[in-house]
C-alpha cells in the first residue's frame, strides 16, 4: 500500500516532521518519503508510522463550528 496524503494534509504537518521522526526512530527524510508517497508500507513499523502521521493529522485538523 502506498499512503496518499494531500496538500493540506501536508501543509499541515510543516515542522511537526522532526517530532514525528522522533517518536518512532526514524529520520525525517522517511517521514517526508512517506509524505510523498515514495514509499510502500509493507512493515509493521511503516504501518504504525504510517497511523501516528494520520493521528496527529487528525489531531491538527481544524474543527469546524
Amino acid at each position: 500500500m502506498i499512503p496518499e496524503f494531500t496538500q493540506a494534509e501536508k501543509d499541515l504537518l510543516k515542522g511537526k516532521v522532526s517530532a514525528i521522526a522522533r517518536k518512532y526512530g526514524c529520520s525525517h527524510t522517511y517521514i517526508n518519503l512517506m509524505l510523498n508517497g515514495e514509499i510502500e508500507l509493507k512493515t509493521n513499523k511503516s504501518k504504525k508510522i504510517h497511523q501516528g502521521v494520520r493521528e496527529t493529522i487528525e489531531f491538527f485538523q481544524p474543527v469546524a463550528q
